[in-house]
């Protein structure tokens, strides 16, 4: 089964790299590569089956770029890379239904 994904990142050279290592995947199939800006607007209109986000930005403003996503598409399967460790910032973003 192909597994479509929609990668986001603040940095153009993470999104290109995540893209080029995934789509050799065979069950991989990238859509999209999109800025955290706009990421909503990408999310409608390629309807991915998993949102690949990257967050180097920590607190409030990745936050708001996933409360922003799950508004739009409340059942979105999001994985997250980051390197906060923060408990309280990845108790956050599990309990908006990141699940990743």
């Amino acid at each position: 089964m192909l597994i479509r994904l929609l990668i986001a990142s603040a940095h153009p050279i993470v999104r290109t790299a995540l893209g080029r290592l995934l789509n050799v995947v065979r069950d991989f199939e990238v859509v999209a590569e999109t800025d955290l800006s706009d990421l909503v607007k990408a999310a409608q209109g390629v309807s991915p089956d998993v949102f690949l986000v990257e967050l180097t930005e920590s607190g409030l403003v990745g936050l708001r770029v996933i409360a922003a996503l799950m508004r739009a598409v409340p059942d979105a399967p999001v994985a997250i890379l980051s390197s906060n460790e923060n408990a309280s910032y990845v108790r956050s973003m599990l309990a908006m239904g990141v699940r990743a």
